[in-house]
């Protein structure tokens, strides 16, 4: 007598997809940490990668190819190659042609599976294995700190479309490494704060670019480039003791700044320090009033860094469901003064 087949029940049905909503691999390169209520992980990564898809259409401009160089050469040889490009055109609606013929033939279906597929690639969810807490990593060509901000904005102005069940805190990474190595977390946050902590004051570094410009801006070559940032570093520790704990994660990061505090990037030619103070070219620390703020998340295995502004008041440290009651809040006490 063969034995009756096993009842899918909800509970399997939601353990099979919060297994398929999260990759096995190893969590690389720049992302973004989400957290979320417990037991929702799955619906959360599948919420937070579609609101990451509708932002990739939405700041496309930026990442077009504009600024790619093998594009812009292409261009250049538009007009050496007029009738090359009427061959290519003819080669393309071909092809066009072929592609919708085969689509018919496959009854639509793979032009509807299409799209998703090719989306579904450009952002990965990370299993974390640690409770309410998601990672999604960014392909190379997309800038989470970037994506971040956009959020952020879309949800304090109130936009359609960002209102979110699932997720919660966003923190963004430009940088992961490691977290069982602090030699390996040392060079990271020195290699990342570097363009931004470790400008040196000097007056040669717009040189080319004023004779470019003309005599006209040639003036402003000797303006000193370096301004001192005033910073503050926030440690995000969730799932992970040592090696690097709150104390450790201070200690090293602070080391890294205090370096680009050096000599060899404050001291300055006399025309270039020209009604600049030297302590005016130094990065301090400020809890208060930081101009930026150093994100260091470390969960579990993996840390992960970043150099984010507006954190602290406007952006209620990226908390996007604060941020959208503070709208709320703001919208209808916009409606009851009218």
């Amino acid at each position: 007598m063969s034995q009756p087949k096993k009842r899918v029940t909800n509970s399997s049905r939601a353990k099979y997809l919060k297994q398929r909503a999260f990759s096995t691999s190893l969590i690389t390169g720049p992302g973004i940490f989400f957290t979320c209520p417990r037991n929702k992980e799955a619906a959360a990564v599948y919420e937070f990668k579609d609101l990451l898809e509708r932002v990739a259409e939405e700041i496309k401009p930026t990442l077009t190819g504009e600024d790619d160089p093998e594009q812009e050469g292409s261009k250049e040889c538009e007009g050496e190659d007029e009738d090359d490009d009427d061959d290519d055109k003819l080669e393309d609606i071909e092809s066009q042609i072929q592609k919708e013929l085969e689509e018919l033939k496959g009854g639509g279906r793979r032009e509807e599976q299409g799209p998703k597929k090719q989306a579904s690639k450009r952002f990965e969810s990370k299993k974390m294995d640690c409770e309410c807490l998601g990672f999604i990593s960014f392909p190379k060509a997309y800038d989470p700190v970037e994506f971040t901000y956009h959020i952020v904005q879309q949800i304090q102005q109130g936009k359609p479309g960002y209102g979110l069940r699932f997720i919660q805190r966003i923190t963004p990474v430009s940088m992961t490494c490691s977290a069982n190595s602090p030699s390996e977390f040392e060079k990271m946050v020195t290699n990342l704060l570097r363009p931004r902590f470790g400008v040196k004051a000097s007056s040669d570094l717009k040189q080319n670019e004023s004779e470019a410009e003309g005599p006209a801006q040639q003036a402003d070559s000797t303006v000193c480039p370096r301004v001192g940032l005033k910073f503050r570093i926030e440690p995000i520790i969730r799932c992970h003791d040592k090696p690097l704990n709150r104390s450790e994660v201070i200690r090293i990061t602070g080391n890294a700044v205090q370096c680009f505090n050096a000599d060899e990037y404050i001291v300055t030619t006399d025309e270039c320090s020209v009604g600049h103070q030297a302590s005016d070219l130094l990065h301090r620390v400020s809890i208060d009033d930081a101009q930026v703020v150093i994100l260091v998340s470390v969960y579990r295995y993996v840390a992960g860094v970043s150099v984010v502004e507006d954190y602290d008041k406007d952006g209620k440290r990226f908390n996007l469901r604060v941020l959208a009651e503070t709208q709320e809040k703001k919208a209808s006490t916009t409606e009851g003064d009218h």
